[in-house]
Parts: structure tokens; sequence; C-alpha cells
């Protein structure tokens, strides 16, 4: 991923280039200081490496030298399909929101950020019923299933609708 780095005195402003960067300023000794991460567009802030640690800002009151790396990441951008021939007879919704699969035919996709945790919940049209997932290595059970987005998602679900007879006993 690629980006840059800002402080609070506007005096220090860095930005990727190919292979890196590297800058550096004149701080007096003994001025708090706080220095920003900028991602860019399709990248991610992932850390400070050096004077600070952690993804917020970076706060310090100088003493020395400061030695402070920012890590940025590209954003990758994961796939669920949903397959399921009994789309009449229920939907799937995500939360986060983006998936609202029903009625759109075989299958449906959403695309999410990598990391992202993912549930999914079954809806069953009224007299129908939801009879879960064919992957029950990553959605055990007949309910809701998260999942978290560390590669592309395909999975297979089923819902039926359901018709009673009732038949008279014989005496």
């Amino acid at each position: 991923g690629t980006g840059g780095v800002i402080d609070s005195s506007g005096t220090i402003s860095c930005s990727y280039s190919s292979g890196g960067h590297y800058c550096a300023s004149g701080i007096w000794k003994g001025f708090p200081i706080s220095f920003y991460a900028k991602p860019d567009k399709g990248s991610r802030f992932a850390g400070w490496a050096g004077s600070c640690s952690g993804i917020g800002p970076c706060n310090l009151t100088t003493g020395g030298d400061i030695a402070l790396t920012a890590f940025f990441e590209r954003q990758t951008a994961l796939t669920i399909k949903l397959w399921s021939d009994g789309w009449e007879y229920g939907m799937v919704t995500s939360s986060p929101p983006g998936i609202e699969c029903g009625s759109r035919g075989l299958f449906c996709t959403y695309t999410f950020d990598k990391g992202t945790s993912v549930t999914l919940t079954p809806h069953a049209a009224p007299g129908a019923t939801f009879i879960g997932w064919n992957e029950t290595w990553l959605c055990p059970g007949q309910g809701e299933c998260t999942l978290v987005m560390d590669s592309d998602k395909e999975l297979n679900l089923g819902f039926v609708y359901c018709t009673y007879s009732l038949f008279p006993s014989h005496v």
C-alpha cells in the first residue's frame, strides 16, 4: 500500500514514491508534535514502527532524534458468492450491509474489504424453511453464519417451501 505522513506543525509532509521515501526535518527539543498517517486511495494505514506503535496518531515530545516508519497495506477486495436454487423461498442479508440476495436468480455476489467480519442471515419466506448451508466447514448449522474475509468465499444454501397435508384417521 501507499500513503504519506504529515505532522501537526506543518513542517513535515512525506509521501510515497517509487521504492519508498525518506524525509527529515529539524524540530526544537522539548517541542510536542503529532504525526498522522494519510493512506492513498486503495490503501489503509497498517501501523507505526520506531518511536510510536499502534494505528492512531503518533504523539511525541522531542527529546532527541526520532525514527518513525508508517506502514500501509493495499486494501484487498474479496467476494462472497451465494448460490441457491430456492431464492423464490427466501433471502440472505449481511452485516455490514451489502448482501441482500433473494429472487435474483441462481446466485448473487458482493465484495468486502479484506479482514472484514461478515455475518450472513438467512430469511425464509412465509411458509418456507431455510434448510442450511452446504459448506458446513464455513457455516455450521442452520442459522446465521459469520465469515472473516481472508479469501474469496463461495457458499451454497437452500430454502424449501413446506406443504402439509392432513389425512383423516381411519377409525
